[in-house]
């Protein structure tokens, strides 16, 4: 899981994509990409814009993107001595059925935007 974050998070501060281009650049499942924001969430400031526009396909629609994070904003490392994958779990056990809710709207999110997508090719081709 670390390394899914780890690339999660490499592409949403490079600029915004949408939920389809974080699945297609990542290789993993809507639901897995949505686990993975749950947890940059905690760390991070992350933005979901619902007209921006994709920066990989061009699509208008919910893009997802967040900031590197700087002093001035109030980011604080986390405690030392405290292991990243503990604090995780412990993320994990204490998020479980947000974390479920997520993956679902997640779920809905990847097949309304996958629908818009199709509109607009069907649009293009018309």
């Amino acid at each position: 899981m670390p390394d899914t974050v780890t690339l999660v998070t490499a592409l949403i501060l490079e600029c915004p994509l949408c939920m389809l281009c974080l699945r297609d650049k990542t290789g993993l499942t809507s639901e897995q990409v949505g686990f993975a924001l749950g947890f940059i969430e905690s760390v991070l400031k992350v933005r979901r814009e619902q007209r921006g526009r994709c920066q990989a396909c061009g699509v208008s629609g919910l893009v997802i993107s967040s900031e590197r994070p700087t002093r001035a904003s109030g980011w604080t490392a986390p405690p030392e001595g405290l292991p990243l994958q503990r604090e995780v779990r412990r993320l994990i056990e204490e998020n479980g059925e947000l974390l479920q809710r997520l993956a679902a709207a997640s779920r809905e999110i990847e097949r309304l935007q996958t629908k818009v997508v199709e509109l607009s090719r069907q649009r293009r081709l018309a």
